[in-house]
């Protein structure tokens, strides 16, 4: 005989796999926790919000879902029983409660996860005071409310729906067991087909509600010619959900009617109704659209593209943009070209992946530091704008070898970057290579803008990997000679690893090193989201992140990465969809600049764009998480304008930079980027950095990007956007008068190509074994004309190779010449010196005493150091300052 298992047991493992879910649930709340508290107390708000309005959704659906599941399970139990003995297994309360708070837990999760972020919009919702013209309501209507309304309604109708259906499903199975001739008898138990009706009743209720919403999904219809309701949405199918509700309501009622006066068969028609007026909807609207629309679609449909054209460009902030036409005359001079000193002396002729790869090469110093990415900042040097490229240099632990990487260099040892390199980008050394305003380890400043006292970077762009910092065993810091100096970290950042702590992340973190290493102790700390895209978006999962942030030296000498976070919907009605963030959008704002200390870790939020009612509303769910004050003068006069936003908004202005709707709908204004070759491959042009006088007459940090026709390579215009305190997200938009055949990029690629000098000397360079190396070619306005400047690098072609900028490529209407500088090439071209352009006289003699003084006062304290180490028998103090010596020395001869 077959020995059966005691419930006892059954019961027992419940409860065993109960509390362990239950410690694991705590444990992730406990890290996540310490998560936020450890980058800000202030998150913690954050933390504590959404935890709340969780438990709260969850629970309340776990108890709604858990009542109805019970009650059904108990009717379905209370109901077979009455039909046969069979069935008194049902009864067992604790088989009704088990599989109640089964199905409760997993439905109540779901639920939670798809209502409670919207909730909180919903709660705290605010006013963009624009009414949509289909059904007259205020666009944050749509943007914070609607959205909880209707996931709302679906996911009830999804529960009653799966009540239901599960339900019939459980009646019709357990009733075959009286066998199959039976199942017909069915209808005849009342109390079954009223529990059923129940059922049903509550599911068509949700769905008449969640259809009322459902009629807003026409703002957001994509037609063949625009977004949003067109002519045969707002005139057939906005009838459709005016008619569908009361239509659905009728027949339910009449159904209920007919079935209890034995009318079964049209009592069970009535549910056809729902599809019959759906498929008269859809047969009217196709004949409309077809007969009507079609043979005179641009006059019916002329109203609803306005309306897209207008919600559009609203929607991704281009309906500010200032148009103007920029008239094209060749007639620049070297006058000219003085008067725009600003912008010439500013262009930037270095090649950003050559630079960079420069860089490592000159600056890495060891194999396990790299630098990852080269950005663009503006710095005032000797009173003049001046563009800055900066790179990290952070540790690459993959250039380690594998035999040396262990727990104790992983973790304890190699646990931060050190300094930047900064160079010139409109300026090279006399070898090619990049001219440096900061380099070194320790770093050395040849500008006082630039000066750098905490070089160590221990919050960077690198991976997410945890480190413990302060710890028994020393950091190292840098190398110096044949010698490291070591380093303990004293910044505020970081987790305590207690006893406690030491225990739980070995466990979270999966490395038993952590809890048995005597090198860590209760004065260690757990550094985690070191990368700084991570740590921002851990404490602000509300926001968009931008994966691309850049670094700015503070007024006081720290590095302070910039991280731009940006607020979004697919919500905004008549609006064009874009792809970003890995989603759909449709309104985008970059709204809030993250700061992050290299160092701390401290992590900082400024709400910059005002105006923005989902920043706004945030704000008000989160009343502590944004900073009061606006973003401070030292951080803000050295922004740029992100890419990222550019870039959508660039590519909506490819169709919308027309307001015309015929030119609109026949697309014979489409615009294309500007393409280019670059490593032998056509592309389009990216978006880059200048310092112009398009908007500051002494000039200023500007993004812009030039269009072509499509299809076309010729220029019709360039977008520009502001990227200076004053004045910031300004945006301009040049276009060439039509009928004026304006040199493309790629079309003066091409012309480059078929230049017999220029391909000769190349063809020279590549027979010699060399790798010749075309940079970005710039499109650069001055004055009413445009200079095309394109770098030529050479390289070895070796892995290891450094590439050094050799030639300077500039071409001016139909004239094209390449020389050794950028200099040499418009005085070829213009009769123009730079030299006497770049900075004033009175400005260089200061500079030179200030530099002499400077150095003289270097050389003496350098001096001081090497007799007092010397004196005191400090060896390596005095090895070190020896070698400072020398570089001062090198530096000036």
């Amino acid at each position: 005989m077959e020995r059966r298992i005691p419930a006892k047991v059954y019961i027992t493992f419940g409860i065993i796999a109960l509390i362990l879910i239950s410690l694991i649930s705590c444990f992730n709340i406990y890290f996540e926790y310490n998560a936020y508290k450890e980058i800000g107390e202030n998150f913690l708000e954050v933390f504590f919000t959404n935890f709340k309005v969780k438990l709260i959704f969850q629970a309340l659906s776990f108890i709604l879902v858990f009542a109805l599941s019970f009650m059904s399970i108990l009717f379905l139990s209370k109901n077979l029983r009455k039909i046969d003995s069979l069935y008194d297994f049902l009864n067992k309360k604790s088989v009704v409660l088990l599989v109640s708070a089964l199905l409760s837990g997993v439905i109540s999760v779901m639920f939670q996860v798809a209502v409670y972020d919207k909730f909180l919009l919903f709660k705290n919702a605010s006013l963009l005071e624009v009414s949509d013209p289909v059904f007259n309501k205020d666009l944050g209507y749509y943007i914070f409310k609607w959205p909880f309304y209707s996931a709302v309604f679906d996911a009830l109708t999804g529960v009653f729906f799966l009540i239901f259906a599960g339900v019939l499903i459980l009646y019709v199975f357990l009733y075959l067991r009286l066998g199959i001739t039976d199942i017909g008898n069915i209808l005849n138990e009342k109390e079954i087909i009223i529990h059923n009706i129940v059922n049903f009743v509550l599911v068509v209720i949700c769905k008449v509600i969640s259809l009322k919403f459902d009629a807003y999904n026409m703002l957001y219809n994509n037609n063949a010619s625009f977004t949003g309701a067109g002519y045969t949405s707002v005139n057939i199918w906005r009838h459709y959900y005016n008619i569908i509700p009361y239509a659905l309501i009728i027949a339910l009622v009449l159904g209920i009617i007919l079935y209890f006066k034995k009318k079964r068969k049209l009592a069970v028609s009535m549910i056809l109704v729902y599809p019959l007026i759906y498929i008269g909807f859809s047969v009217t609207a196709f004949f409309t659209q077809s007969f009507i629309v079609n043979p005179s679609e641009i006059s019916l449909e002329r109203e609803y593209i306005l309306r897209n054209i207008e919600y559009t460009r609203a929607a991704y902030k281009v309906n500010e943009i200032k148009d103007e036409v920029f008239p094209i005359e060749y007639n620049l001079t070297a006058e000219d070209l003085n008067e725009e000193k600003n912008t010439v002396s500013n262009t930037r002729i270095i090649d950003y992946p050559s630079t960079l790869k420069a860089i490592n090469q000159v600056q890495s110093i060891r194999n396990y530091y790299k630098f990852n990415d080269l950005d663009i900042v503006k710095y005032d040097i000797l009173g003049e704008p001046t563009a800055v490229g900066i790179a990290t240099r952070e540790f690459n632990l993959e250039n380690i070898k594998e035999s040396a990487q262990s727990f104790i260099n992983r973790r304890l040892r190699f646990t931060h970057g050190f300094g930047i390199a900064a160079v010139s980008v409109n300026s090279v050394t006399k070898e090619g290579q990049p001219q440096f305003f900061v380099k070194d380890i320790p770093s050395q400043s040849s500008v006082s803008e630039l000066n750098v006292t905490q070089p160590r970077i221990y919050f960077g762009e690198t991976d997410n990997d945890y480190v413990i910092a302060g710890s028994k065993y020393k950091e190292l810091d840098y190398s110096l000679g044949d010698a490291d100096v070591e380093y303990s970290y004293t910044g505020s950042a970081g987790i305590r690893m207690t006893p406690l702590n030491k225990v739980l992340y070995s466990l979270y973190l999966g490395d038993f090193q952590l809890l048995i290493s005597n090198y860590v102790d209760e004065n260690s700390k757990l550094l985690i989201n070191s990368n700084v895209c991570e740590r921002v978006k851990k404490v602000a999962p509300f926001l968009s992140v931008d994966n691309d942030p850049y670094m700015i030296i503070d007024k006081d000498g720290s590095l302070k990465w910039i991280v731009n976070c940006y607020t979004k919907t697919r919500y905004y009605p008549y609006s064009k969809s874009l792809i970003m963030f890995g989603e759909e959008i449709n309104y985008i704002r970059e709204s809030v600049k993250a700061v992050v200390d290299a160092y701390n870790g401290d992590v900082k939020f400024y709400i910059t764009d005002k105006n923005d009612a989902i920043a706004n509303t945030y704000k008000k769910i989160y009343p502590s998480f944004f900073e009061d004050e606006d973003l401070p003068d030292s951080l803000s006069e050295h922004l740029q304008y992100p890419e990222a936003i550019f870039n959508a908004q660039s590519e909506i202005l490819k169709r919308y930079h027309t307001k015309n709707p015929e030119i609109f709908y026949n697309k014979t204004d489409l615009w294309s980027y500007a393409k280019e070759k670059y490593e032998g491959e056509e592309k389009n042009v990216s978006p880059y950095y200048s310092i112009m006088t398009t908007f500051k007459e002494n000039g200023g940090l500007v993004l812009m990007i030039p269009y072509t026709m499509s299809g076309k390579q010729n220029l019709v215009g360039w977008l520009a956007v502001n990227c200076d305190k004053e004045g910031y997200g300004d945006m301009i938009l040049y276009t060439f008068p039509k009928g004026e055949n304006i040199y493309g990029v790629m079309q003066m690629e091409n012309k480059i190509d078929n230049d017999p000098e220029i391909s000769r000397e190349m063809t020279l360079w590549g027979q010699g074994g060399s790798t010749v190396i075309r940079g970005n070619m710039l499109t650069i306005p001055v004055k009413n004309s445009l200079i095309y400047i394109e770098p030529v690098y050479i390289s070895s072609g070796t892995q290891s190779s450094m590439p050094e900028l050799k030639r300077i490529i500039v071409a001016y209407n139909n004239e094209i010449v390449m020389e050794e500088t950028l200099e040499k090439a418009l005085s070829k071209l213009f009769d123009y010196n730079m030299d006497n352009v770049l900075i004033p006289d009175d400005k260089v003699e200061e500079n030179i005493e200030n530099e002499e003084t400077g150095n003289t006062k270097i050389l003496v304290e350098l001096y001081d150091k090497l007799k007092n180490s010397m004196q005191n028998g400090d060896w390596k103090t005095f090895g070190s300052a020896f070698d400072e010596l020398e570089k001062e020395i090198e530096k000036i001869r």
